[in-house]
């Protein structure tokens, strides 16, 4: 899971986590908010019941109007008591509900409380099967000129207030669905922005290798925690361009300065062997030095081949040429050398084909990989080399029946100084740069390699270069 699938997932189940405590919040505190709007209600409906008290009829005016009671108080459950306890005014709901009166009328205390009603047949204020009803109700003493006149209970159903949440419900349900579907999009939106400095951030530094060390990356707002992170990273690619500078100054210097003297020493044992004073065994040793002289001198070269392509100074001067002929050339100069070990070397197909590029370095190309060939090929092998065009490019294939390459070291054989076994290097030579060159060469003529091998089989190695139009 990457970090921008994390923040959304982050931002999102915590704006719904708020998101359902305010809802279950609003909803609780509307619910109780209602109950005291009905408390209140039903207060005020006492009180108007009780201020309605005339001295001289000794009865409240109000449960007199006929047309208030079936207005006003039609959906209140009222009951009023005289000092005996006695019931002396009942409203259509008291009279119709079924419902056990708590002590409270007898102890005249005033309070409110909730209480299931039941109603003796289907009544418009029950929406269930048992005809019951959940009424809020309220009771207090009456006192009229200080003396005890009785008590009333009034009460009201809370249909209204459960009608009422139930909206409540449906709205804060859909507005939840809503705020989900538009925190998800919005949190997907707000993270890609806020993550594309980092993209950015990322595109640019793909893009610097060690050809381009001297390019740095963008820094748009150096105060916010991407441009210290971005001011950090220049810094690290600084000490990197300065330590890779020093590393390739190290290489090409030390080539300068080796080729020299191991040219003069090569040019001074050479005339040497041409005295016929010498024994016959100095000149064999001689013979040898001169040849570990050439395998050094070789590795010196290609040192500083690569020396100057890290410094973006190697000279290749294309031209059109003739892939064939090249390979003619390389077979030819090096079938000698196939020829100690009883090697055959064949070209089984060899199309005509021209390619833009350096004829110095395509024959460097070649030579190092059929070079190789002979080298981890046995004696009585076949190396077998072939050109054809596959679509627009031309398909150099060089194939043995050699020792083969591992599997796991496939991937590598490319680097440069990357030897499958040091044992191996000691027996057949090399110094783990041909094939880096092989790369390198390939990569100046937009070309590409692939490498085939089965380990005591052998090895295939194809060479794609675009065609000349």
């Amino acid at each position: 899971m990457n970090l921008k699938v994390k923040l959304v997932l982050w931002y999102f189940f915590t704006s719904l986590i708020l998101l359902l405590f305010f809802s279950i919040g609003t909803y609780l505190g509307m619910r109780h908010l209602l109950l005291i709007t009905l408390d209140d209600e039903l207060i005020e409906k006492e009180a108007e019941i009780i201020s309605s008290y005339n001295v001289n009829t000794k009865s409240f005016e109000a449960i007199n109007h006929r047309y208030y009671v079936e207005t006003e108080l039609s959906n209140f459950y009222i009951v009023l008591f005289n000092k005996q306890n006695q019931p002396i005014f009942n409203t259509k709901i008291a009279d119709a509900a079924t419902f056990s009166l708590p002590a409270l009328s007898k102890v005249r205390t005033d309070t409110s409380f909730t209480a299931e009603v039941k109603f003796g047949k289907e009544f418009y204020l029950t929406n269930n099967d048992n005809n019951e009803a959940v009424f809020r109700f309220s009771g207090k003493r009456i006192l009229v000129n200080g003396e005890s006149f009785g008590y009333i209970l009034i009460g009201h159903s809370f249909e209204r207030l459960y009608e009422s949440m139930d909206k409540l419900l449906n709205v804060l349900l859909f507005s939840i669905g809503i705020a989900t579907l538009l925190i998800l999009i919005l949190s997907y939106f707000l993270t890609g922005r806020s993550l594309k400095p980092v993209d950015n951030l990322i595109y640019q530094a793909q893009k610097i290798s060690h050809r381009n060390l001297a390019e740095r990356l963008d820094v748009e707002n150096p105060n916010d925690e991407i441009g210290r992170l971005t001011n950090v990273l220049n810094d690290l690619l600084s000490r990197l361009q300065n330590a890779f500078d020093k590393e390739q100054e190290f290489m090409a210097d030390a080539a300068h300065e080796l080729k020299t003297p191991l040219t003069v020493l090569r040019a001074h044992w050479e005339d040497e062997l041409s005295n016929k004073n010498l024994p016959d065994d100095f000149k064999e040793k001689l013979v040898k030095d001169i040849e570990t002289i050439t395998r050094l001198s070789k590795l010196i070269n290609n040192l500083m081949l690569l020396s100057n392509t890290e410094y973006h100074q190697i000279r290749a001067e294309f031209e059109k040429i003739d892939l064939s002929e090249i390979i003619n050339e390389v077979v030819g100069n090096t079938k000698i050398l196939a020829e100690i070990k009883n090697q055959t070397m064949n070209i089984v197909q060899l199309t005509p084909l021209f390619i833009d590029g350096d004829k110095i370095k395509i024959y460097q190309l070649l030579f190092n990989i059929i070079d190789n060939a002979i080298k981890y090929t046995p004696e009585n092998g076949k190396i077998i080399i072939s050109l054809k065009k596959e679509e627009n490019k031309a398909a150099i294939e060089i194939r043995d029946n050699g020792i083969g390459i591992p599997e796991e070291d496939l991937p590598n054989i490319l680097r440069r100084f990357y030897r499958v076994h040091k044992d191996r290097s000691k027996k057949y030579g090399g110094n783990g740069l041909g094939l880096a060159i092989v790369k390198l060469i390939t990569d100046i003529h937009n070309g590409e390699i692939l490498v085939e091998s089965n380990p005591d089989k052998g090895t295939s190695f194809i060479i794609k270069l675009p065609t000349s139009h």
